[in-house]
């Protein structure tokens, strides 16, 4: 989608609201302002130090103003960077557009050098490609100077590149350089402030920015789900996102906004079927379950048989643990096709398998074309490593399984 992916500092990538705070109000007590929340102080953050001591004091003259800014600067670079925490999302995220091999960059109104003093102390130098701070423009943000020299920096055109930051100041600034832009909600800025500019997407955190080359999967909840099959894929996809900067995104998804297990475990899942579009995912995920839980009454729903049905014309991975294939044999796609299901208690699971017209095979795991069945909980996490590889590489799927112990 994007060659360039650019981004603001504070309370985008980074949370130095405890350091802002502290400079601040070093410069306050000295010049004895009163009545200046934190709160006020936090909102100005995105601005520059001049406008936010125009804000914060009420002082016009420039000369003042400057004074102030030097005083903030001295007691910044006391404490800025021990303040400065990156949100738990930035590294992950960083290292997936960098393996995508989109070229990253920083505009923001915070000085160049102590964001990069943050990057450095983090070990993440080599993930950012191109840091403009204040003292690389005239003029700051909303101004679209920073977005367009990092453009010709790189050699983009405005469609090539998404911006993204906490701040109206943020979209402001993206929408004057042409440049497409994603909100994210870990700043003061909310969602129904960024609806009053042109946005691409609002995010709760920056997990889901995509590189464009992505993956999704949709796992499907029915009441009466099992929890140890929905886990694994949780944890493998989480595993390979979060520590390998691979990019695959899991949503779950039920008929009720929240989904109760079979044994009571309540899951709020992040959409309900009727919102869901097959052409936004990759891949299906169906964990089984149990009957007298009510399982069977969700998943043999016909709304969730078409689901299937789209797909499996789609071509796109299907991964099922235990009886979550008899949905799939149901739903027809498993006709006179390889499967399994559950094989203890006499195998009455995989008879009723059979009578969807599926060709059973009485193994751990059977893979025919695009769909992945398994025969009981126990191969849990081996459906979750068979669809990991399906997305990605076998060599992204054994990096993940020998870091959770499953390699040895």
């Amino acid at each position: 989608m994007y060659n360039l992916y650019l981004f603001d500092f504070d309370y985008t990538l980074a949370d130095s609201e405890k350091g802002i705070v502290m400079c601040f109000r070093h410069v306050l007590d000295k010049h004895k302002v009163e009545g200046i929340t934190d709160e006020a102080i936090k909102k100005t953050i995105g601005r520059t130090l001049l406008d936010a001591f125009e804000i914060l004091t009420g002082h016009t003259d420039e000369a003042v103003l400057k004074e102030l800014e030097c005083e903030y600067i001295a007691k910044a670079d006391e404490v800025m960077t021990d303040n400065t925490v990156l949100y738990k999302e930035t590294i992950p995220m960083l290292k997936r557009l960098k393996r995508a091999g989109h070229q990253v960059g920083i505009i923001s109104t915070k000085y160049r050098y102590r964001i990069e003093s943050t990057l450095q102390a983090y070990g993440i130098a080599e993930l950012v490609d191109l840091v403009i701070g204040r003292e690389d423009v005239e003029v700051a943000k909303p101004d679209p100077q920073g977005i367009k020299k990092a453009m010709v920096h790189f050699g983009c055109t405005p469609q090539q590149v998404l911006y993204v930051g906490d701040s109206y100041i943020d979209a402001e600034a993206a929408k004057n350089a042409g440049v497409a832009f994603c909100g994210v909600l870990t700043g003061t800025t909310t969602r129904e402030d960024f609806g009053k500019y042109p946005y691409k997407r609002v995010m709760e955190t920056l997990d889901e920015v995509q590189s464009g080359q992505g993956k999704r999967v949709l796992m499907f909840l029915a009441k009466g789900f099992e929890t140890m099959e929905f886990s694994p894929f949780v944890d493998i996809l989480g595993w390979a996102r979060n520590d390998y900067g691979i990019d695959v995104t899991l949503t779950t998804c039920g008929f009720v906004e929240k989904v109760v297990s079979a044994f009571k475990v309540p899951v709020m899942v992040d959409q309900v079927l009727d919102q869901v579009q097959v052409a936004d995912y990759d891949a299906l995920a169906i964990p089984g379950g149990f009957e007298e839980f009510g399982f069977y009454e969700e998943a043999y729903d016909e709304r969730f048989l078409e689901c299937i049905h789209q797909f499996d014309q789609q071509g796109k991975p299907i991964a099922t643990i235990c009886v979550g294939a008899l949905p799939v044999g149901k739903s027809g796609v498993l006709a006179n096709r390889q499967a399994t299901t559950y094989h203890l208690r006499e195998g009455y699971r995989q008879k009723q398998l059979e009578n969807f017209g599926v060709k059973v095979v009485n193994a751990p795991i059977v893979i025919d074309g695009n769909i992945i069945t398994s025969y009981c909980p126990q191969t849990a996490a081996e459906v979750g490593f068979k669809l990991l590889e399906c997305l990605t590489s076998t060599k992204d799927m054994e990096q993940v399984k020998e870091a959770m112990g499953y390699g040895w």
